[in-house]
């Protein structure tokens, strides 16, 4: 996707398609430099290279069920918001009696850094947090982010 698909008109001016910081909506004031710190930040973010992320959870036995409500909300919301590729995210399950979950999905260039400011976002990450549990020394979740490499043959 390029930048000038991602930009939209608003009062006259084009902006990221994500409602920018500056802007407040109940007023639909304009805040010039908050808007070019952001505008500045969004196009240096945006030509980083897509990123594959591994995410682990660890969750709790008794919360499984409250877990997969909100991990079947993720990648849609993010995909929504224009933060993941159209590639669905793959979800695997560890076959252990305690349960743990691997999610596997590709940010677009620079929706990583996007998703940690977005309420709707923040709205499915926060309430995972206290469904998980560390494990045998390892944390509640994990993200390790990768980026597709050519082998040559």
């Amino acid at each position: 996707m390029g930048i000038a698909s991602r930009l939209k008109k608003h009062r006259g001016y084009l902006t990221p398609a994500v409602l920018p910081l500056g802007i407040d909506p109940r007023t639909d004031s304009l805040d010039v430099d908050a808007d070019l710190q952001y505008l500045a930040s969004w196009l240096i973010l945006s030509h980083m290279p897509n990123q594959t992320v591994i995410c682990t959870y660890r969750v709790r036995a008794d919360a499984e069920g409250a877990f997969l409500e909100l991990l079947t909300r993720h990648w849609l919301t993010l995909h929504e918001l224009g933060f993941a590729t159209d590639e669905p995210s793959v979800v695997y399950r560890e076959l252990a009696d305690e349960p743990t979950y691997v999610e596997v999905f590709t940010w677009v260039e620079g929706g990583f850094e996007q998703a940690h400011e977005h309420p709707a976002v923040l709205a499915i990450w926060e309430p995972m947090e206290p469904l998980l549990e560390e494990r045998d020394g390892l944390p509640k979740w994990d993200f390790p982010h990768f980026e597709r490499i050519m082998l040559r043959a």
